[in-house]
């Protein structure tokens, strides 16, 4: 392959969601010599904003650097659907179990009739897509078969295998033979944990030469660049009277503060310091969760909620704390892949010492593939919880890099 066809609907200014490695990806595969072709849907970032999802537009400055990059973004309905239809539209949720369909609600559904008009005019070797939005895997794999051409399918999250969404019944088929076609016709599949690899192989029982697994890792440049940025470390530092605990991105696949905020209610301070727990990257909806709980706990004064901030930020962040709070969703009916946060790659890059639930070492070993050397745990004070530092290699270039050079002539 020299032509690679990349199809994703999220793409910068639109952010948070798997945004930066659907943007490394796309760098990689550049710097690996291939050309890519980027079909994306054009919305603008006012429409983002309304819609309360995030929006950073400094990654696009670093890919207009790329000579092998072209984006080419078509019209959604999405623009009318947001400024029209949703303020209209009463949506029953509930915080942290959401009874969707997956497909058939998705927004992304009014961009796919254009991105397959277009992609079919567009000249490639072969087609990279990556989910969510789960839609991407079926206008790739028409795509594919109006094309004739081979393609990789990322699997970033879960979709009907997840056991923390529930599916109406009544499509579950539809949604299962959609994945089903899309999986098996796959050139190669990515899983981001052995575990949903796992589960992939025997739900749809796939060849295991297809299924590779490349973590959420990091890019080891990026620590540097921000430990050196003294104004950036300034703007995003914690006060140091106080023992700062941070969780850095939403709360996404149930994850929830709830069992942390039980067990350090019992404690005024940490290490002969009060503490202070600091959430960044939260939406409006988490931040009246987070608040109410801590307030349930008696601990509202500790607890402070931050709003989306960019990827540099998010690391001085982690930098500037003592410690950093790891949530994985632990009533799961099968554990095996699902609740790892996306960010769990930059808190180990950071060597931060990471907060868990103590239960939950086993399964972070396995995830990650890590031996017992690769992981020190030490008391926290807190109870059922544990310091964790982790000396793991999760490089996501190097990892990803192997990946693309198999797919060039």
């Amino acid at each position: 392959m020299k032509k690679i066809l990349y199809i994703t609907h999220g793409f910068p200014p639109q952010a948070g969601g798997g945004i930066r490695r659907i943007v490394n990806s796309v760098k990689i595969m550049t710097r690996e010599s291939l050309d890519v072709t980027v079909l994306t849907r054009r919305i603008s970032e006012s429409t983002l904003k309304e819609a309360d999802i995030p929006t950073d537009s400094r990654p696009l400055h670093d890919l207009s650097q790329e000579k092998r990059l072209r984006i080419i973004r078509t019209y959604s309905f999405e623009e009318i659907y947001y400024k029209l239809l949703r303020r209209n539209v009463r949506r029953e949720t509930t915080q942290f179990k959401v009874k969707t369909n997956r497909t058939l609600k998705d927004t992304a559904l009014l961009w796919a009739p254009f991105a397959i008009s277009k992609g079919v005019l567009i000249g490639t070797d072969g087609l990279f897509t990556t989910g969510p939005t789960f839609v991407n895997f079926l206008v790739t794999f028409i795509l594919a078969k109006l094309k004739r051409v081979p393609y990789i399918l990322e699997y970033r999250d879960g979709w009907l295998l997840n056991p923390a969404i529930e599916t109406p019944k009544k499509i579950l088929w539809i949604n299962k033979l959609q994945e089903s076609l899309c999986l098996k016709h796959a050139t190669r599949i990515i899983a981001t944990t052995e575990g949903i690899k796992e589960r992939l192989q025997e739900f749809y029982d796939l060849d295991t030469k297809k299924l590779v697994v490349i973590r959420n890792g990091y890019w080891t440049e990026e620590k540097s660049k921000v430990l050196k940025d003294t104004k950036l470390m300034l703007e995003c530092n914690f006060s140091k009277q106080y023992y700062n605990i941070a969780h850095i991105g939403t709360l996404g696949t149930g994850r929830s503060p709830e069992r942390f905020f039980r067990s350090v209610s019992s404690r005024q301070s940490i290490g002969k310091k009060s503490y202070k727990i600091h959430f960044v990257g939260i939406r409006e909806s988490d931040r009246c969760y987070i608040y109410g709980l801590a307030h349930k706990y008696g601990i509202r004064q500790a607890v402070q909620c931050y709003k989306f901030v960019s990827r540099d930020q998010s690391l001085a962040y982690m930098a500037n704390s003592d410690a950093l709070l790891l949530l994985i969703n632990t009533d799961l009916g099968d554990k095996r892949g699902f609740g790892v946060p996306g960010k769990l790659g930059d808190y180990v890059m950071m060597n931060s010492k990471i907060l868990i639930y103590a239960s939950l070492i086993d399964f972070l070993k396995k995830e990650l593939g890590l031996k017992d050397d690769d992981i020190t745990s030490t008391d926290s004070g807190i109870k059922n919880f544990v310091c964790l530092s982790v000396c793991a290699h999760l490089d996501f270039y190097r990892e990803f890099s192997i990946l693309v050079k198999e797919l060039k002539p």
